[in-house]
């Protein structure tokens, strides 16, 4: 058996063995240094090293190109737009329809040519809606209000919107009022942004002085956008004419039919009052003069009376006044036969503004004035002007918000309708609709609905 100081010796031999397997001695023989087997693969791994570092630089300057630029927007070098479907490019047919498919903030993917050259031997139809215009205004600029339709010498209707009419000497204020045709013949009166059908022309004219005025025609579009009040003519009043009024009432002033009023210290009129089968009824200075009228009034030998301050007490008042009732200009109109005349040059142009304003029966409010020209100048064929660069989104009055169809009213002079999802893909879903008489919108001719599901289908002729 070997001794331990034999087998300590055989494991420092085999130890020494392994070593000079793997070490030599240095040419001064001195310190151990790498063997060539070991140093060669030292070295070859150092260049694999070095050629994959390199191979990442490249890699990183010049990337392989990968598919996601076909998901998206594409341009070319010249500058055409593409989309891809179904592994084909097909160009763009304008950058609204591009808006459609992407949204307002798409940028377009801009491959190499190399890139796109296998694509573009094949090019599919240009897809898109080609009837709208090539690119819309931002949000920033839906910003128009004001509506003002003109009727001009020619007898044309002229809608232009984003152009501010400020009140001036030229708007019909107060009193102050038209006596207009239409295209049938119809006389109307216009006053405080409303019109008055004349049911009795004897009446109106006995009633107003219009015997002497004129009517101005103006063609039946534009008299259409201006709201009516009600028909003017000889008011009716309840009981029968001519009875003893049953409720109590001023001596004197107790039968069915009688009228008159109170006069001021100073002599003017300050109240008027009709008698009626429900008791005495306050009735506006135009319902006073217009009841005048009534030809039974001579029947019954009823002339107007003239009543003391005070005598006309609150218990012998009508609850609801038929004045109350009847949408009728407070005072008489006052004519001028120099706004009647069309060949007045400063009063050629009649002209509506609706600025986004209803009353409390729903109608619109407008400002009525006689001008010199046009707020902007037209075209000879131009029926609807927009203000450049701007646009508005509108809906007909009286249509439901959340459901009523809405429109891009753009400088293009058209109407385009926003279905679906449209509003948020052109940045203009925080935008709310500007409510507009359905007369004044039917004016402005319909363009191509603004459709996202249709702006990605062939374009078509």
């Amino acid at each position: 058996m070997a001794t331990r100081k034999e087998q300590l010796t055989a494991t420092e031999f085999s130890r020494r063995r392994v070593l000079g397997a793997m070490l030599r001695p240095t040419a001064g023989g001195v310190g151990e240094g790498v063997p060539r087997p070991f140093r060669a693969y030292f070295v070859a791994a150092v260049v694999v090293v070095i050629a994959l570092g390199v191979a990442a630089a490249v890699g990183y300057m010049n990337p392989k190109p990968k598919d996601g630029w076909k998901k998206g927007l594409i341009a070319d070098g010249t500058g055409t737009e593409y989309v891809m479907f179904n592994g084909k490019l097909h160009p763009l047919v304008n950058g609204t329809s591009a808006r459609l498919l992407f949204g307002p903030t798409a940028t377009a993917s801009h491959p190499k040519d190399s890139q796109l050259a296998p694509y573009l031997h094949d090019v599919g139809p240009a897809v898109g809606l080609p009837k709208v215009p090539g690119n819309l205004p931002p949000a920033s600029a839906l910003d128009l209000k004001d509506f003002t339709a003109c009727a001009t010498p020619a007898d044309r209707t002229v809608l232009e919107i984003g152009f501010p009419t400020p009140s001036g000497p030229d708007a019909l204020s107060g009193e102050d009022a038209l006596l207009v045709q239409d295209d049938a013949g119809q006389q109307w009166v216009l006053e405080d942004g409303l019109k008055y059908r004349i049911g009795d022309r004897a009446v109106v004219a006995a009633a107003f002085a219009t015997a002497a005025v004129h009517p101005r025609h103006v063609p039946d579009t534009w008299l259409d956008g201006i709201s009516a009040g009600d028909v003017l003519g000889i008011p009716t009043i309840s009981g029968r004419y001519g009875d003893q009024d049953p409720h109590p009432a001023p001596p004197g002033f107790d039968r069915i039919g009688m009228f008159g009023k109170t006069l001021t210290p100073a002599g003017t009129a300050s109240d008027y009052y009709l008698v009626t089968g429900d008791g005495v009824a306050s009735v506006t200075p135009t319902m006073y003069e217009l009841y005048q009228r009534d030809p039974r009034l001579s029947a019954f030998k009823f002339t107007e009376t003239v009543l003391p301050i005070g005598k006309v007490t609150p218990d012998m008042m009508v609850a609801t006044a038929a004045s109350q009732t009847l949408s009728w200009p407070t005072q008489p109109p006052h004519f001028s036969n120099t706004w009647q005349d069309r060949a007045t040059p400063s009063a050629s142009v009649l002209c509506a503004t609706f600025a986004g304003t209803f009353d409390q029966q729903g109608r619109a409010h407008v400002e009525v004035a006689l001008r010199g020209a046009l707020p902007a100048p037209v075209t000879p064929d131009a029926a609807v002007v927009v203000r450049p660069g701007h646009a508005v989104v509108v809906r007909e009055s009286g249509t439901d918000p959340a459901t009523g169809p809405e429109y891009l009213l753009a400088d293009t002079g058209v109407r385009y309708q926003l279905i679906d999802a449209a509003a948020l893909r052109l940045g203009y879903d925080s935008i709310a609709s500007c409510e507009v008489p359905a007369q004044w919108l039917r004016l402005v001719p319909k363009g191509t609905p603004l459709d996202p599901a249709k702006a990605g289908e062939p374009a078509g002729p």
